[in-house]
């Protein structure tokens, strides 16, 4: 365990398999090998393991929702739906597997499911903050009222100085400008600037959006795909936010041929893109 959370998941593997030797064979470490063999994107390693997890006397879905994991991963969303449902089955207040076929069922565009998921999360864990993140997120990519509010509860149960919060108060900020929020807008940007790590990525984001770099600065700090995909995405909204409707769909183009499929950034822009060609085919009508 300890070299599972040193992310030295080869040596976690040792022991794990060591232990089992042994004669250590419950549930539990099943779990623990296969979250490590998970970690390692060995996915057949892993699915082995949480099916002997599964045949043994279960305290809860947590082999479930781990398997669940694994197949969304691998992009079989419907057997991971399958194995929330079942941890679900087990455990009516599995937050987690709420949360995570939510996020599922976003892939999937079954919007209205995911957020019921999502609400089902907050309402059995109201600390969590990833299920306000991901209502946010549903919410700005369908154009609905409510993501700058989510945003606010996010900022609120995580802080500034979390992994999430860059990512969090950037949504908003375009969220609250699409509303039309200006002072709000301008607000997390300033508290962005003020109280987050400008040495992380994605703060050259941030700077971009404070006027600080330009398009192609920002496109050189995004060093890989993931940072692309993000770059673009981020491009593309707040050149649509300032009526550059071309330029956006440039954006959202690069983000559907090259981008991370898993990010909501991806999602975001390709709906945006769907709602810039439905607009375009409309405006071509008699």
């Amino acid at each position: 365990m300890a070299w599972a959370d040193k992310r030295e998941f080869d040596k976690a593997i040792a022991d794990f398999s060591e232990a089992m030797k042994r004669g250590l064979l419950d549930e539990d470490i099943y779990i623990r090998r296969a979250n490590a063999f998970r970690e390692k994107a060995d996915y057949d390693h892993a699915i082995a393991d949480y099916n002997e997890a599964v045949l043994r006397p279960l305290r809860d879905g947590a082999a479930y929702v781990g398997r669940g994991n694994v197949w969304a991963e691998k992009g079989e969303y419907d057997k991971a739906l399958a194995d929330y449902n079942e941890a679900i089955r087990l455990d009516r207040k599995f937050a987690l597997a709420y949360l995570n076929r939510g996020i599922v069922r976003r892939y999937l565009k079954a919007y209205d499911a995911a957020l019921a998921d999502f609400d089902e999360a907050i309402r059995l864990d109201p600390k969590e903050a990833s299920p306000h993140y991901n209502r946010a997120g549903i919410l700005f990519l369908a154009h609905r009222d409510g993501a700058v509010e989510e945003i606010k509860a996010v900022l609120d149960l995580v802080g500034w100085r979390a992994n999430l919060s860059m990512y969090a108060a950037l949504l908003g900020h375009l969220a609250a400008r699409r509303a039309h929020q200006r002072g709000q807008a301008r607000t997390l940007l300033d508290d962005l600037a003020a109280r987050c790590d400008a040495a992380a990525w994605p703060y050259p984001i941030v700077q971009y959006l404070r006027g600080e770099i330009g398009a192609a600065g920002l496109m050189a700090a995004a060093v890989d795909n993931d940072k692309r995909t993000e770059a673009h995405c981020f491009l593309g909204l707040d050149a649509l936010e300032n009526g550059r409707k071309a330029a956006a769909e440039d954006h959202f183009r690069g983000v559907k041929e090259q981008g991370n499929p898993r990010f909501w950034e991806y999602a975001i822009s390709i709906a945006e893109l769907d709602r810039l060609r439905a607009e375009g085919a409309e405006g071509d009508g008699p």
